[in-house]
């Protein structure tokens, strides 16, 4: 919902326009949800059940039908909830036979909506909501980034002032360089290589915590017990591209941000995956154990011609290599400084008798799927 005194017509309309722009939006997330449901399972169902203390507002049953382009049926009975607590209490008093009979016996349709003229008006309204709610992510993320920064910065202001005894704790357990984060406060290192421990939640890692307010970490796991006894942390970072070892609802919950590091190694593991292109197509593995197998001596012709046949591999010359996925590690494969280079290893001889440089790939700019 975007605010401005230019969407009303005059003040005394702002109040029922708010209102009813609360209405369509979550009408618009419930189709949304709708869709993602869709998506999973393949089914789509012609009517949509909606319940709870909303469902009194006719009005606003009225939207979800013409936001969701379906029939929508609301039961006789709002309160769901206490309806469903009424059925299990009764079913295990033997009032009903069981919970499925008591469901039957104390539900009913209150009434049911069909889409009405506004459907097609709300089609287009639906469209500009989801395209700004698929932006929302990227913003969420940015500005996630400038309040962790300005977190640090303003602790780090704080300590220049006071002194350096309220600078930030910094516990840091991945396995990294960490000079430079001395200059935002007072570092514990304890790499998890170097120790050969890894923290599993729970009090082990409140007891690692402590008074810390920004926690480095590779492979321990956060979890919600340790987010809810370590009242000081502040910020986790987690040196991975997804945080898979941190509870991320727990953290979202005691409004504790989490950083994570794509791409972290996505240089390493491409120059890794060029490598493993050579040695395939040399068939190295192979050779390199016949150069180590016992018996061998100069002269054995025998055993050279059979390495010959079995070893011999193929040159990299004029051939294409395929990516499949552009991903971060893909996508820096793609990009390697010279890979055209590396791939076609020679020159080729152009019209005229010039020499034609091997074309390179420039920087994110290959086309989906190959380094020709």
């Amino acid at each position: 919902m975007v605010m401005s005194h230019m969407l009303t017509p005059d003040a005394s309309t702002c109040r029922r326009h708010i209102a009813r722009a609360l209405l369509e939006g979550i009408a618009y997330s419930a189709r949304a949800n709708i869709e993602q449901v869709v998506e999973v399972t393949s089914d789509y169902p012609d009517t949509v059940t909606v319940a709870g203390g909303m469902t009194r507002s006719e009005l606003w049953t009225r939207i979800v039908g013409n936001v969701t382009g379906k029939a929508v049926r609301v039961p006789s009975t709002p309160e769901v909830s206490a309806l469903g607590a009424t059925v299990c209490a009764s079913a295990g008093a033997g009032v009903f036979t069981d919970m499925v009979d008591g469901a039957r016996r104390l539900s009913g349709l209150g009434r049911e909506h069909r889409p009405g003229v506004e459907r097609e008006r709300y089609e287009g309204l639906y469209a500009g909501w989801r395209e700004a709610y698929d932006l929302r992510a990227a913003c969420d993320d940015l500005v996630a980034g400038q309040m962790t920064v300005a977190l640090l910065e303003r602790q780090s202001r704080g300590a220049e002032a006071a002194g350096a005894g309220v600078s930030p704790k910094i516990l840091v357990t991945a396995s990294l360089d960490h000079d430079a984060l001395r200059e935002l406060g007072e570092v514990t290192y304890a790499s998890w290589r170097e120790e050969m421990s890894v923290l599993d939640g729970g009090q082990s890692l409140v007891e690692a915590l402590r008074d810390f307010n920004v926690f480095v970490t590779e492979m321990d796991v956060v979890d919600f017990e340790a987010l809810r006894y370590s009242p000081y942390l502040k910020v986790i970072v987690c040196c991975r591209v997804n945080a898979v070892n941190v509870d991320l609802e727990a953290a979202t919950a005691f409004g504790v941000p989490v950083i994570n590091t794509p791409g972290r190694n996505a240089e390493a593991v491409a120059d890794l995956a060029v490598g493993f292109m050579i040695m395939l197509a040399r068939k190295l593995s192979g050779a390199s154990r016949f150069l180590e197998m016992e018996g061998g001596r100069a002269g054995d012709m025998a055993s050279m011609g059979e390495a010959y046949f079995t070893y011999r591999g193929v040159e990299l010359w004029r051939k294409t290599v395929g990516l499949v996925g552009l991903g971060n590690v893909g996508a820096q494969a793609a990009a390697l400084r010279g890979a055209g280079a590396l791939l076609r290893p020679r020159r080729e001889r152009g019209a005229g008798g010039l020499w034609r440089a091997p074309r390179r790939c420039p920087s994110r700019n290959c086309s989906p799927g190959a380094i020709s």
